[in-house]
């Protein structure tokens, strides 16, 4: 069975949003159904014929002396398309009523949409050029310079289809018997570096003993977008033309870096330009830099190129990206942020390619994508702007990564209520409270399953600290030999014992500026503010560009410059309330961990975000109280008491003899 992604151009008459410009495509694959069709529910146009339509009502959208500001004729005519798509302020005539089917233009820009379908695909016949209303058809083009573009219904466009290789259905018997004969042919080539024509690839001299694969494994759909294997499976686009001004919006969550040498979200290309089978030509594009998680974004043609550096994908977790190109700029933005910049880029030519390839480059045979793709957009002739950039991201903007440990159960691992993928798992004596996860400082902590992050981020953190511990972790992720670790401690002294100080570090490969190999290359920052004990505490930190910050309960604490951002690496251990092990344990309660990738939140958002816990921190209520007993802190329920020395309590609330 084959999976099918339905390329249908659709015209959606009103906007989704007021300011950014509709993508021309769009591709959907959140709860798309295996084996089932995706339609592009973008807006489109299609080239009808040369010559004016003069059936029918037309309006004037642009006068064409330079009210049309597209600078070449492919940006005019995306003007006038949208303008008559989305029913915007007409020179002349009314939308009321008014059925848009198309639109003419002339090469000066002028143009005027129409509410009659195109009556002919060809020119009119004869040598005048009379402009009057009883003509029928259409008038030549080269009388008027116009040319006639129909807007595209879905119900009446011609499928383009996408088809991916591979079977829903993995035959196991057949896999285990392709690989066993593999390793008796030592020469045979991987099943993803041929072609999938799916011949054998190698017979032994008995017949029954051929080691043709079976089908690779196609694209799986899900609620949250379509994944693919990193190994094989990967989907096709029926092609088309496009070129010039581009802009591209995708959704992606990568699962790991280490399957596939430039793995791709996606590759438009047309075809080999040499006979290495490697490269290709007129290609456009973003792939991971060789097995890792940093990326670039590629356009060339036959003859030359040009390739953006951008920033790098973070594992387990969304990544918003947006690429524009016009010209010689090239752009990415990661997470609603410009993250890249390239001013001596290319624009990629226009013509229609050979291959469009989701989850993979070149034909499908190499550079396999392993994680999933909510969506995938597409702007012609339109360049976003980061205004349009933050408008879509908007959507999109929340924690990365959360996990909220109140009332939580502390036999099953606690899930990323964001990501999904990422699970918090406890130790030792951890146990769960409606407040959050209690740790008594003896052994017990939490670890977050492993995950690649690094750059720009955010975090936001709930405690409460029962008593501090010399150098206690409220969390600490590292790599296993200690390198390239990221804490944050309640500040100690192995003389004097804790420190009632927020101390936050980032530290870096082990590699100091001298070139020698230490274990202590870090930057940090430490607050003056006092860590209180038996009291919730809201923290939020920040790192971006050189500067880290920490906010407490709503407020900027401290702030340092000529710091860094933590290098883009797969942490083995990402603990939360230790170091990864029983030792430097947090006495106390964790409520909840959330993070952003990409993101510098500021202090409006950081006051949005303490809002909820913005409340005294202690509360004790006397009246009505019983006598002799302890008065329970109504906040924390049970780790602060009154207890009463001789007052007796009443209905007005405790009372005192002086």
């Amino acid at each position: 069975m084959q999976l099918l992604l339905q390329f249908l151009p659709l015209l959606l008459l009103q906007r989704v949003d007021a300011s950014v410009t509709a993508p021309n495509h769009i591709w959907d694959f959140r709860d798309c159904t295996t084996d089932s069709t995706v339609a592009d529910t973008g807006s489109s146009f299609a080239f009808a014929h040369d010559g004016e339509c003069r059936a029918g009502t037309e309006i004037r959208m642009y006068e064409g002396n330079g009210d049309n500001t597209g600078s070449t004729f492919e940006e005019k005519l995306q003007n006038c398309f949208e303008a008559c798509r989305d029913k915007k302020s007409p020179l002349t005539g009314s939308w009321t009523g008014f059925e848009a089917k198309g639109f003419v233009m002339a090469s000066s820009g002028r143009c005027y949409c129409e509410n009659a379908e195109s009556t002919s695909p060809e020119q009119m016949s004869g040598d005048t050029c009379a402009d009057t209303a009883s003509e029928p058809g259409c008038r030549r083009y080269s009388c008027d310079s116009y040319k006639r573009y129909d807007l595209v219904p879905a119900a009446s466009s011609s499928p383009l289809v996408v088809t991916p290789h591979g079977t829903s259905e993995l035959n196991v018997e057949e896999m285990t018997f392709f690989l066993r004969n593999l390793t008796n042919s030592p020469h045979t080539p991987l099943p993803h570096t041929t072609t999938h024509h799916h011949t054998p690839l190698h017979t032994t001299n008995t017949p029954q003993h051929t080691t043709t694969p079976p089908p690779p494994p196609q694209p799986a759909c899900s609620a949250d977008g379509m994944s693919f294997d990193g190994t094989s499976s990967y989907a096709t686009i029926t092609d088309w033309e496009w070129g010039g001004v581009t802009s591209v919006e995708f959704f992606v969550k990568p699962e790991s870096f280490s399957v596939e040498w430039a793995a791709a979200p996606f590759d438009f290309n047309d075809g080999i330009s040499d006979t290495t089978g490697w490269t290709s030509k007129d290609y456009f594009g973003p792939c991971q830099r060789y097995a890792t998680s940093l990326f670039k974004v590629n356009s060339f043609t036959e003859q030359t190129g040009s390739e953006v550096s951008g920033p790098h994908f973070d594992s387990l977790g969304w990544n918003h990206i947006v690429i524009t190109v016009s010209g010689t700029v090239m752009k990415i933005y990661k997470n609603g942020i410009l993250a890249a910049t390239k001013t001596n880029g290319l624009e990629p030519r226009t013509l229609t390619r050979a291959n469009h390839i989701i989850g993979a480059r070149g034909t499908g045979t190499e550079g396999f994508f392993h994680g999933k793709i909510a969506f995938l957009k597409m702007w012609h002739g339109a360049l976003l702007s980061q205004t349009d950039v933050t408008e879509l991201y908007e959507p999109h903007n929340t924690p990365h990564h959360a996990w909220d440990f109140r009332g939580c159960d502390y036999t099953s691992p606690v899930q990323d209520s964001i990501a999904l993928d990422l699970y918090v798992r406890s130790f030792n004596d951890a146990v769960c409270s409606p407040h959050g996860m209690v740790l008594d400082g003896t052994g017990d902590y939490m670890r977050i399953d492993p995950w690649e992050f690094g750059g720009a981020l955010s975090f936001e953190i709930y405690v409460f600290h029962d008593e501090l511990k010399n150098w206690g972790r409220m969390f600490e992720f590292r790599k296993t030999d200690g390198y390239d670790r990221m804490l944050l401690i309640n500040d100690g002294n192995s003389n004097t014992g804790p420190r009632s100080t927020f101390f936050w570090q980032i530290g870096r490969d082990g590699f100091r500026e001298d070139g020698v190999t230490r274990r202590d290359n870090y930057k940090y920052i430490r607050t003056n503010q006092r860590l209180l004990t038996k009291t919730w505490v809201h923290i939020v930190g920040t790192v971006s560009a050189g500067t880290m910050k920490l906010y407490i309960n709503g407020q900027l604490s401290v702030s340092g410059s000529n710091k860094w951002e933590p290098n883009p690496v797969e942490r083995s251990i990402s603990a939360l309330g230790s170091s990864g092990t029983t030792g430097r344990t947090m006495i106390g309660t964790m409520g909840f961990f959330k993070m952003w990738h990409g993101r510098e939140l500021n202090q409006n958002e950081v006051a949005t975000l303490y809002e909820p816990h913005d409340k005294p921190h202690h509360i004790f209520d006397f009246r009505g109280c019983t006598t002799g007993s302890a008065v329970i802190d109504t906040i924390d329920s049970g780790s602060v008491e009154a207890t009463p020395h001789g007052a007796t309590c009443s209905p007005e609330g405790m009372v005192f003899d002086g």
